[in-house]
């Protein structure tokens, strides 16, 4: 309860259905959707302690190795929460820590053979669930929620709401030291 006792509760609509069927909310079940199938075939196909969260490290990280700080910053998290989410990644085989060679104080995050085998259950999971999407939605419109996607992403960016879309390279297909690892 609020300490103004002035304040009147706000009456809710009558109807509700906007909650659920909004775009927001689309998206998000459609996404949720699409990162569960690519999980459950990376956790069938070898890979059975990754977890969700566990993701957010292959996701974004670039094929040549990446440091942890960037990491964080592209997943939206705290360093120490993607420090934590990396050390489990490395006790799974996944990842190592190497010497940056631009700044040997610094470390890089790489894929270890186990994680670059990881990265190949996650691009077949990726494809077989745009074909799940195909199938369901047919090509056209597929094509079409992708690159209506991809342009309001790229508007978002350019107005300045979307510095992390930026830094994820999106529209570009390299970051620095290598190809970007395309995960879901």
């Amino acid at each position: 309860m609020s300490d103004n006792k002035n304040e009147r509760p706000v009456p809710l609509p009558a109807k509700d259905d906007w909650r659920w069927t909004n775009t927001g909310r689309l998206l998000f079940d459609a996404a949720r959707l699409f990162e569960e199938g690519i999980l459950g075939s990376v956790n069938e196909k070898g890979f059975p302690k990754v977890r969700m969260a566990h993701m957010a490290v292959p996701r974004n990280m670039d094929l040549g190795g990446t440091r942890i700080t960037t990491l964080a910053s592209r997943a939206s998290m705290t360093k120490q929460s993607m420090a934590d989410l990396v050390v489990q990644c490395e006790r799974m085989g996944l990842v190592t820590r190497r010497p940056d060679k631009s700044d040997r104080r610094a470390k890089m995050i790489v894929f270890t053979p186990k994680g670059r085998r990881l990265i190949e259950v996650i691009r077949q999971a990726i494809a077989t669930m745009e074909q799940d999407m195909r199938s369901h939605m047919g090509v056209a419109l597929q094509k079409q929620v992708r690159l209506g996607l991809t342009l309001y992403l790229k508007a978002a960016s350019a107005v300045g709401q979307g510095e992390k879309l930026a830094e994820s390279g999106l529209g570009s297909q390299q970051r620095s030291g290598g190809g970007t690892a395309q995960v879901s």
